[in-house]
């Protein structure tokens, strides 16, 4: 009862997030989620410490790509095979971490996809 009154009165959400199409209350199963990735913290800190180390390094590689491609894009004619070389480079480099299953884990990435899409418009297999 109460819950709902107060939902009743929430402010409306910044007109950004309305022309954005952002949902505007939280879903009750985002709430769920909090409450089970606060509770996973508890019972397996070790575990979670982890996964967020590996969500990290996953971010921090998609963001040099970005990086490189942002540069590859901005680039002369001259420097960008260096640039490829580079991005290749750096597969490489991904490709040895953990056995291989980083590289892998990176690929299935929500958003690798756009990196692909751009490494493929560049000619970088």
């Amino acid at each position: 009862f109460w819950l709902k009154r107060r939902l009743d009165r929430a402010a409306p959400p910044p007109p950004s997030l309305a022309r954005a199409g952002l949902p505007q209350r939280p879903l009750p199963a985002s709430m769920g989620e909090s409450f089970s990735r606060s509770v996973q913290a508890c019972w397996d800190p070790e575990g979670t410490a982890a996964i967020i180390r590996k969500k990290k390094a996953q971010r921090a590689a998609i963001n040099d790509y970005v990086a490189k491609l942002d540069m590859l894009d901005n680039s002369g004619p001259s420097e960008k095979e260096g640039i490829a070389n580079q991005i290749r480079n750096m597969d490489r480099e991904m490709m040895k971490k953990q056995e291989g299953k980083f590289w892998r884990e990176l690929q299935e990435h929500t958003d690798w996809p756009r990196i692909k899409e751009r490494r493929d418009a560049a000619g970088i297999a």
